[in-house]
């Protein structure tokens, strides 16, 4: 899945672009089996870099999958990155986002908390054809 996206998301980000509504809702199986990204409707075009003014947004994104960062209305490339990270996690443990400890500087997805097998229903349609 990440192979697969990644490339996907550095194109957009090199035109500057934030989707900021990543989530596997938004995240399609072609009938050739490739992944592709879909709903571009929230998409953000970030300013040029030498602009010193800080811009604030529109809170856009589904909760669990968005940055806390992205929520309070200031989304970065990061921010995709981040909701693609959490999409992974979720695909791997069987976790839903909402059930993973999170503090300011990270989500918390294995440890104290009992988590599903690696053989989640999500692991088989991200990974698998």
């Amino acid at each position: 899945m990440l192979r697969e996206l990644l490339p996907t998301l550095g194109f957009i980000h090199e035109r500057r672009i934030i989707h900021r509504d990543i989530k596997p809702n938004n995240i399609m199986r072609r009938l050739d089996g490739a992944l592709v990204l879909i709903d571009f409707g929230a998409v953000k075009q970030m300013r040029p870099q030498n602009e010193a003014v800080a811009e604030q947004t529109i809170s856009i994104g589904t909760q669990g999958y968005a940055p806390p960062e992205q929520l309070a209305g200031h989304p970065r490339v990061s921010s995709d990155i981040y909701a693609l990270g959490v999409i992974a996690i979720r695909a791997l443990t069987g976790i839903p986002p909402h059930m993973m400890e999170q503090d300011p500087d990270r989500v918390i997805w294995c440890g104290s908390r009992s988590y599903k097998n690696m053989s989640s229903p999500n692991y088989n349609r991200f990974w698998r054809g």
